[in-house]
């Protein structure tokens, strides 16, 4: 598929040469057109075809010259295989609710990207990866190469690793005979309108028949179901703690009322 071209000065023709009409032979039809000569660079376009490969046809042109008799220049053009693309690219690491980007080291041609397994777990937009689930897909990459190089296609696996996500249990304090307080958490990291699959119940840890709020210490509040944002999170849990402490005493002041002499 490419223009073979022969620099004729780099020959050594004798001084004073001249081009006669040529004549081709190309049984196997290997070139689509009739060779050119401009000035001293002969070129001759071949057939975009790999069944040609190592098929040959031959050119042959008649030089004259001043002090020399006429010869005929042979010219062979051989249809060689095409270079192999240099397309290469790493396996992609993401983490779920993140973007990405296919990174080529090395590319001759344009390039091509399309999913063929896994489009569950990603898609493709411009040339951007966004997450669609925690998983592994398979994308192929094409380079189109050139007239000199072959096309060649490669193939990169993207894991998606579950994101990792933090519910925290809210601490609390409180006074010793206080109602005890409402026990709250909060997650951050969800993506997008994510929400938790399983929910904790909370609890404040203490040993049995001991009522927290009617002594001053600091006890863990844990959660007695293990929460969960489903497959695509692995999610810790941060415990939190009451503290209950006395109530400050108030302080009478002491002395004679103001004004009082």
């Amino acid at each position: 598929g490419s223009t073979a071209t022969l620099d004729l000065s780099s020959l050594g023709l004798p001084e004073g040469y001249a081009f006669g009409q040529g004549t081709v032979t190309d049984a196997d039809k290997i070139l689509t057109a009739n060779y050119n000569i401009a000035g001293n660079m002969l070129s001759v376009a071949l057939k975009n075809d790999s069944a040609q490969v190592g098929k040959t046809a031959t050119i042959t042109l008649p030089i004259s010259s001043t002090n020399y008799e006429n010869f005929d220049l042979v010219i062979t053009v051989t249809v060689n295989d095409k270079l192999e693309n240099s397309l290469a690219a790493r396996d992609i690491s993401l983490t779920y609710g993140d973007t990405g980007y296919v990174t080529v080291t090395s590319i001759i041609g344009r390039l091509r990207t399309e999913i063929v397994s896994g489009e569950d777990v990603i898609s493709l937009d411009n040339g951007t990866i966004k997450t669609l689930k925690a998983g592994t897909a398979t994308l192929k990459l094409t380079a189109s190469g050139n007239e000199n190089y072959a096309e060649k296609s490669i193939q990169v696996k993207v894991t998606v690793s579950p994101k990792p996500i933090t519910l925290t249990i809210d601490s609390k304090r409180a006074y010793v005979n206080d109602a005890q307080p409402a026990l709250t958490y909060k997650v951050n990291g969800l993506v997008g309108a994510d929400t938790l699959t399983t929910k904790p119940v909370l609890f404040v840890d203490v040993a049995e028949g001991v009522d927290p709020m009617k002594q001053v210490g600091t006890y863990a509040i844990k959660t007695s179901v293990t929460p969960s944002a489903g497959d695509n999170y692995s999610l810790t849990v941060a415990e939190g703690t009451l503290s209950v402490t006395n109530r400050p005493s108030a302080i009478t002041p002491v002395g004679p009322s103001p004004g009082t002499v």
